[in-house]
């Protein structure tokens, strides 16, 4: 099933789809809501830190996901897709 704008603009060569969009909305979602509760339990605030390693660690997760379920792409051209794009 496709996202019914699968690329919401570009800017130059820079392309920003949808569901980028609502990935990064998720993650701000989150930020938001774990702030709150983390003011409201009065615990130590880690939530930038707990947001950043969460993206960065999905998206190297993703990545390694991807890379080991196209082995034979990896052996043909290894930095072709390591640092490859969805087009």
């Amino acid at each position: 099933m496709r996202p019914v704008y699968p690329e919401l603009f570009s800017i130059g060569p820079i392309k920003f789809y949808s569901f980028g969009a609502m990935l990064a909305l998720a993650f701000l979602a989150a930020n938001y809501l774990m702030a709150k509760e983390v003011a409201r339990k009065k615990l130590p605030d880690v939530t930038n830190t707990v947001l950043a390693l969460s993206i960065i660690l999905g998206l190297v997760g993703a990545k390694l996901f991807d890379v080991l379920e196209h082995l034979d792409d990896l052996a043909r051209d290894p930095l072709g897709t390591l640092f490859s794009s969805v087009d």
